[in-house]
């Protein structure tokens, strides 16, 4: 039978970006999108901006006045219809936005007739295969926290977020006024068992950096890489099997696929908001030469 994964952190993401493809000239809500992508709003915020680049409210403004000035160029549609068509409610209104974003009127940009930077839709899903992701991450800078043990996971979950709560990092779906960030783990070889846990900077917010850091805790990078990507989430209470079951499916997808697993490659698994409340939700990687 084969594996049904659930949706990756990149489908969610890719879920809230053709929402707003699809209504630029409508409110566009930001709790409607987060439930689009299937979200808590504040996982939502999180890892909208972890993804992108751009916090959500930036990205939807920044995608209306790029479509209007595209209208603007092609010199047919009055200012004001097209100031309405793209969400903004007065031709005054319009102005104030086009005009910080690209320094000048709709008026003196149209007569000018010239080019302009495009700020294009973002894909975030670029290429799936076989029901599985492939994925380039990029460089993160991170706090890191190695443990070891028989409970080796949890030791490291609560040194790392000992440290991090202080500095005003909050549960993805929790209270606390959080910073944008993600959670990558994987299992560390050894005699005892141990587990790594990174907490990386979210994309365009600064590096947790190495200030204050304890004993256990450590300024670390997470190297650039390929990487095929597939979401599983289950209840461990009750089947844990599903988490073997889900690497086997993501290598073997990768290698139908036509891709060569990376001899000694890295394995990680990013931590994320459950879709079921209790459940253990991950999305797992596996790296590609």
């Amino acid at each position: 039978m084969p594996y049904d994964a659930p949706m990756t952190v990149y489908d969610q993401i890719q879920a809230a970006i053709d929402y707003v493809e699809r209504g630029l000239g409508s409110a566009l809500s930001c709790h409607e999108a987060a439930r689009r992508a299937n979200m808590s709003l504040r996982g939502f915020y999180n890892y909208f901006l972890a993804l992108t680049g751009y916090r959500y409210g930036e990205y939807v403004r920044r995608r209306r006045l790029s479509a209007a000035a595209d209208g603007l160029l092609r010199g047919r549609d009055r200012i004001i219809d097209l100031a309405l068509a793209h969400g903004y409610d007065s031709h005054e209104a319009f102005t104030r936005a086009f005009k910080e974003e690209y320094g000048e009127t709709p008026r003196s940009f149209r007569t000018g007739r010239h080019g302009f930077g495009r700020f294009g839709a973002v894909d975030i899903v670029k290429e799936r295969i076989m029901g599985i992701i492939f994925k380039e991450l990029p460089r993160m800078r991170a706090v890191c926290c190695l443990a070891q043990g028989p409970d080796a996971e949890g030791a490291a979950h609560d040194k790392l977020w000992a440290w991090a709560r202080e500095r005003g990092y909050g549960d993805l779906y929790g209270e606390g006024n959080e910073k944008p960030y993600r959670l990558f783990g994987r299992d560390e070889p050894g005699p005892e068992g141990g587990y790594r846990l990174w907490l990386a900077a979210a994309q365009g917010d600064p590096a947790p950096g190495g200030v204050g850091l304890e004993a256990g805790l450590e300024a670390a990078e997470l190297e650039p890489g390929r990487f095929a990507v597939l979401g599983i989430e289950g209840d461990v209470a009750k089947d844990w099997r599903f988490i073997p079951e889900g690497w086997r499916a993501l290598e073997s997808a990768a290698t139908a696929a036509g891709r060569r697993l990376k001899a000694g490659g890295r394995r990680f698994e990013e931590k994320l908001e459950p879709v079921v409340p209790g459940n253990l939700r991950l999305d797992l990687y596996v790296e590609l030469e």
